[in-house]
């Protein structure tokens, strides 16, 4: 009985495995269907794909013949589908419009398991359109010129002017204008763009000539201070003045007319002690050192022992005492906050000018410590006036004596420039319709050596050429008609170059003057870094909030705080783009041409 169970059970399984196996049949057909129809849709996916880049390729050649706009679509469409290998009876066509470009395209995929059933292909189609956009576009493109550049600026000219191509689609329409902005430690304007209306022609904006203001650059021949006389007084110049000259700035002093010594205003005021307390006067002054003529811009301070530069010092007045330079164009930041605004130049706001860019001649003399200086281009006298001895290498730099109508040992003809204008790139190519002008100056750009790089500078510039107020007014007005693009790319970090750090400027000339005597909180590299990111971010938030979009790229770079100040200017995170190769650089330019090109896809 118990064996007989045993059979029956046994024969129970095998009726369920049946059941099982014939019921499987349909599941597994149900699985395979659905894999060919995944597979299908994976496909019809990359069909997509292809077509929207024939759309979109098509559509970007509307200068061209229609007949080649077809052949343009259809071999980019070929391109994208070749990694299909297994498609069959492809099909396309596209049809081209005024504004754009629409295609079709269909083609049958092979089953693998729906085969089995008879149904060796499935059917997938799409279309696609692309629409040449109808609003206007303003590019301005900011690139570092700056010496680290080297062999990159080839990369980069490449990059740019496949932008520049895509974006104009063969030039010459109105309703695509771009601009180029060369940019180094300052940016050049241009001397036919900026009318002298907008320049500081008077020398009276807060830094116009900073560092060569209030200097001592000589010392009357036998002439003997008091504190020199008394030791124990205390004090000293500290290098730079006995009353505070070494400032580089009248900002924070009482401003008296030229012609008064405050000298004679103490020594009255010894005399006067000197009979309260019994000192002879003769003590408290002494006028036995032969009479010097001082020369004109200058004044006896220091015991009237030092002869000081006073101001206003001009720009224009020294480039003018130059017999063979002339303003090549560039010129500085304007005084904070105007630095990083688009505040017209207004003659009655002084601060609102701009300021000449103008790199003082260094001293052909220097201490056995310190390394030559970079741009010494004239001659200095043996003595500076009739009377008096130069204070030494720091009087000789500083000294405006030596303009005095001779020729300069001037290079303007390479990127390594010697002279005032040294570091000072190429001018701006304002906003155009014309592709050539664009092209052109995007080929001519070189890297210039010295000055470092200040990227606030040419992002500001940047914005200036897109306003359309002055001191450029080729731009449009804001609106949301008119898309206002800025492009900037950079392959380092914001920074100011060294020039002999035991020398008088620690640094070389930019366009927020000298690491000594210019306008950063301490006198340190690392504090001047600081200083200019904060500035060029508080540009960056002032340029998106007047309507403008910013993409960023940086080439080579790995330092994570300027990977970070880069980011946080553009608009939006993936408006930025770290390029390690010079691959990467084109690929970027090109990704940033594609979504600034006014193009849509619409299935």
């Amino acid at each position: 009985m118990f064996k007989s169970v045993q059979k029956m059970r046994k024969d129970q399984r095998g009726n369920v495995a049946v059941v099982f196996a014939l019921a499987t049949l349909p599941v597994l057909g149900l699985m395979g269907s659905a894999m060919d129809y995944s597979r299908a849709t994976r496909v019809r996916n990359h069909l997509q794909h292809a077509a929207d880049a024939a759309a979109l390729a098509g559509a970007n050649a509307t200068d061209k013949a229609d007949a080649e706009r077809r052949t343009i679509a259809s071999n980019v469409f070929n391109a994208n589908i070749k990694k299909l290998g297994d498609l069959y009876d492809t099909t396309f066509s596209s049809t081209p419009k005024p504004d754009g470009m629409s295609v079709v395209a269909s083609a049958k995929v092979k089953n693998h398991v729906a085969a089995i059933m008879g149904k060796t292909y499935t059917q997938v189609g799409v279309d696609a359109e692309a629409l040449v956009g109808t609003q206007d576009l303003e590019l301005a493109l900011v690139l570092d010129n700056t010496g680290s550049m080297g062999e990159a600026i080839a990369d980069l000219k490449v990059a740019a002017k496949d932008l520049t191509q895509l974006v104009m689609r063969g030039g010459g329409k109105d309703s695509v204008r771009l601009a180029v902005v060369p940019y180094v430690a300052a940016v050049n304007p241009g001397t036919t763009e900026m009318k002298m209306a907008y320049m500081d022609q008077n020398a009276k904006s807060k830094h116009h000539a900073q560092a060569l203001e209030w200097q001592w650059t000589a010392r009357r021949d036998h002439c003997t201070p008091e504190w020199e006389k008394n030791p124990g007084d205390g004090g000293g110049d500290g290098g730079g003045g006995w009353t505070g000259p070494g400032s580089g700035s009248t900002e924070g002093f009482l401003q008296v007319p030229k012609t008064f010594d405050p000298n004679r205003l103490f020594a009255s005021i010894g005399a006067v002690a000197g009979e309260l307390f019994g000192i002879n006067q003769a003590q408290a002054w002494d006028d036995s050192r032969p009479p010097v003529t001082v020369p004109s811009g200058h004044r006896l301070d220091g015991d009237d022992c030092f002869l000081q530069q006073v101001p206003d010092i001009n720009h224009f007045t020294l480039f003018s005492k130059i017999n063979n330079a002339t303003w090549k164009g560039c010129v500085e930041a304007r005084p904070e906050p105007y630095d990083v605004t688009d505040d017209a130049p207004v003659g009655a706001k002084v601060d609102t000018l701009f300021v000449p860019y103008f790199w003082a001649d260094e001293s052909d003399r220097y201490e056995s410590w310190v390394y030559r200086y970079k741009n010494n281009y004239l001659a200095e006298d043996t003595v500076p006036a009739t009377g008096f001895s130069w204070t030494g290498e720091w009087g000789r730099n500083y000294s405006i004596l030596k303009y005095k109508g001779q020729n300069g040992t001037i290079s303007e003809n390479s990127a390594d420039i010697k002279g005032p204008n040294r570091a000072c790139p190429d001018p701006i190519q304002p906003l155009t319709k014309v592709q050539g002008a664009v092209i052109s100056k995007i080929e001519a750009m070189k890297a210039y050596s010295g000055g470092g790089t200040i990227g606030s500078e040419g992002l500001m510039w940047g914005w200036r050429v897109l306003s359309p107020g002055a001191p450029f007014t080729e731009g449009r007005p804001y609106s949301k008609d008119n898309k206002k693009i800025i492009v900037m790319m950079t392959d380092g970090e914001n920074l100011i170059a060294q020039n002999n750090i035991d020398g008088p400027t620690i640094s070389d000339y930019t366009a927020y003057g000298y690491l000594r005597y210019g306008r950063f909180p301490k006198e340190t590299f690392a504090d001047a870094k600081s200083y200019i990111n904060k500035r060029m971010l508080e540009a960056c938030k002032n340029i998106k909030a007047a309507g403008i979009e910013i993409f960023t790229v940086t080439f080579k770079l790995s330092d994570p705080a300027t990977i970070k100040l880069y980011t946080d200017c553009a608009s939006k995170p993936p408006y930025y783009y770290n390029a390690k190769t010079s691959s990467d650089l084109k690929n970027a330019f090109g990704e940033i041409g594609k979504s600034i090109s006014k193009l849509r896809v619409s299935n």
